[in-house]
């Protein structure tokens, strides 16, 4: 090949190169690219109608003892698990460990980090994913009900009415739930 047209050509591709980045210098990747568009709430943190509480931070599920009495995590004879891990669980206002005030009355959003660390390889992280629920009793939905003038309430998510605070019933409620569609 000749000199000359090589030096030519080498010029033109550096003045394109040095003409791109001038160009698209100032041009941005949108933080959408690199941010999920909306995480699940973490616990205690000011919702849209105004809650606070004096009694932060809450204890979530991975900073207490692993609830007992749940199905045990085990890999079947075609070698999947017969249910995914739970990472973590929160409540959106009530701490995990205090409870609410009345075990008989409340109404909460819950939160169930999963996770399948089976699935991790060393260039990627596991799967996993964060399930909502409602949690509430009756008497907590009558109280919803009432204290905002509703006439009905819905929600996007599972809903789940239980007879009284009991976290280790809710998790094995979960879990068998998740089961049984694994099954399906």
């Amino acid at each position: 090949m000749d000199p000359v047209k090589l030096l030519i050509f080498a010029s033109a591709a550096g003045a394109f190169l040095f003409l791109t980045k001038k160009l698209f210098a100032s041009e941005s990747v949108p933080d959408s690219m690199y941010h999920p568009a909306q995480l699940p709430p973490q616990p205690y943190v000011e919702a849209a109608g105004g809650f606070t509480s004096a009694k932060r931070p809450a204890r979530v599920g991975s900073d207490l003892p692993y609830p007992t009495g749940l199905p045990p995590r085990e890999i079947g004879p075609d070698g999947e698990y017969n249910r995914p891990e739970i990472a973590n669980y929160y409540f959106r206002t009530i701490d995990l460990a205090d409870g609410p005030e009345d075990r008989d009355c409340f109404c909460d959003e819950f939160y169930v980090e999963f996770v399948l660390p089976e699935t991790a390889t060393p260039e990627h992280r596991a799967v996993s994913w964060t399930s909502e629920y409602i949690v509430a009793t009756p008497a907590g939905l009558a109280k919803r009900l009432r204290s905002g003038n509703h006439h009905s309430l819905a929600w996007n998510g599972m809903t789940i009415i239980v007879s009284s605070w009991d976290i280790g019933g809710l998790l094995r409620t979960i879990v068998e739930e998740a089961m049984q569609k694994d099954k399906d």
